[in-house]
């Protein structure tokens, strides 16, 4: 990769990126051309914002992350969504709403329909977004590394900001 003086100075044979961009903009572009070195498929959009939250204890961390999605919407604006980690979920639905949400939602993504997102996602009244998931046992704890690359590629499409909740 090699940082250029100015946006016009792009070459065809390696990838460039210009000095004066944003870190999002320089960190996506490291990340396509890792990503393309290692093979590991198409990577993160980092045009979104990645926040991950870690919490001493469970009982306060869904209520922290709520709070910061919050600030967020109110400061900035913006679509946000919290994506929890941990084993247990506090920001399930009722057993009514449960379906195999999750497994919909990467099947969509890895046949690049993102469109099909907005039915398995819940936005409250505050205008935090979070996964149409039951509470309790959390299936997205138990997906492995690639499945978790490719469920926050998806969502950084959609989702403005991303608020992982470990």
């Amino acid at each position: 990769v090699f940082i250029t003086g100015s946006e016009k100075e792009k070459r065809e044979d390696c990838s460039t990126v210009f000095k004066f961009c944003s870190i999002q903009e320089m960190i996506s572009e490291l990340s396509v051309v890792y990503n393309r070195w290692h093979g590991l498929g198409p990577g993160v959009d980092h045009t979104a914002r990645l926040i991950t939250v870690c919490s001493e204890a469970d009982s306060y961390s869904s209520e922290r992350c709520r709070s910061l999605a919050g600030q967020i919407i109110y400061s900035h604006g913006g679509s946000v969504l919290i994506l929890p980690l941990s084993y247990i979920n506090d920001y399930g639905v009722d057993e009514k709403l449960r379906s195999n949400s999750l497994s919909r939602l990467l099947y969509s993504i890895k046949c690049g329909r993102e469109k099909g997102i907005e039915g398995v996602t819940y936005t409250d009244s505050y205008g935090v977004s979070s996964l149409l998931l039951s509470k309790g046992r959390n299936p997205v704890a138990y997906l492995d590394e690639d499945e978790i690359r490719t469920l926050v590629f998806g969502l950084s499409r959609r989702f403005d900001t991303i608020i992982a909740d470990a």
